[in-house]
């Protein structure tokens, strides 16, 4: 009997499991990314010149993929997803920087390429952090994207470091989902903001002899609030 061969049809059997496996898992949670927890290399593109690595260093399960030996800050772990046109998506990642920029500017990035038919790309930040760290241990990184009305080509998730090439990281623990949270409406805005912003306030005046109730007027000034107003801006926006 040839046993190696039979161990390697055995190996390869067991891979082809372990693939439908991740696939079935995707498909039941509405995760786009395939191998997300990073327990393997499968399904992630780290061609180039850089190394992709399986590290016992983990954020989750058994290992992490270690991403080093970069020439250019936008190398790292990337792979294709679908998204359909005029839809919001969740992503998050865990990543986890080995080594420190002496200048103390590194970040790490979540992006998407969006890449048109008409051959256009449009590179995405979803999210950052910065300045990333080796104190920092393990940081989550979290956003979110909104996909075009225009055709796309195809969609590339990656995650990278800069502005030096040759800080390493590990990533772990990916995700790229639909947001199927509810859209609200500014009929829903409006009844929110009257439910939870508003509230009636009964005033008791009292007035001297002689005085008509009806030619009082009343000023009421608010001079301190218990929420915030304003809006979320990405700072990213102004540093590009």
């Amino acid at each position: 009997f040839d046993y190696k061969s039979i161990l390697r049809n055995q190996k390869m059997r067991a891979r082809g499991v372990c693939w439908l496996l991740g696939c079935l898992v995707a498909l039941a949670t509405g995760e786009l990314l395939l191998n997300g927890n990073m327990e393997s290399l499968a399904h992630w593109d780290c061609n180039g010149q850089f190394t992709c690595e399986l590290s016992s260093q983990h954020h989750h399960g058994q290992h992490s993929v270690k991403v080093s030996a970069r020439s250019k800050y936008w190398q790292g772990p990337s792979q294709h997803v679908t998204i359909l046109p005029d839809k919001s998506y969740l992503v998050s990642a865990w990543v986890k920087v080995l080594t420190d920029n002496p200048t103390g500017s590194q970040s790490i990035n979540v992006e998407i390429d969006l890449h048109y038919n008409d051959d256009s790309h449009d590179y995405r930040n979803v999210a950052s952090h910065s300045p990333a760290k080796v104190s920092d241990g393990w940081v989550h990184l979290q956003g979110s994207f909104s996909s075009p009305v225009k055709p796309l080509q195809s969609a590339r998730f990656y995650i990278q470091s800069g502005p030096l090439p040759d800080v390493d990281y590990l990533v772990d623990d990916v995700s790229v989902k639909e947001d199927t949270t509810p859209v609200t409406t500014a009929h829903d805005s409006q009844a929110l903001i009257d439910q939870l912003r508003k509230d009636d306030i009964n005033f008791h005046i009292t007035t001297a002899a002689g005085i008509n109730k009806a030619d009082v007027q009343i000023h009421v000034e608010q001079t301190k609030k218990s929420f915030p107003f304003g809006t979320a801006v990405n700072a990213n926006k102004y540093n590009a």
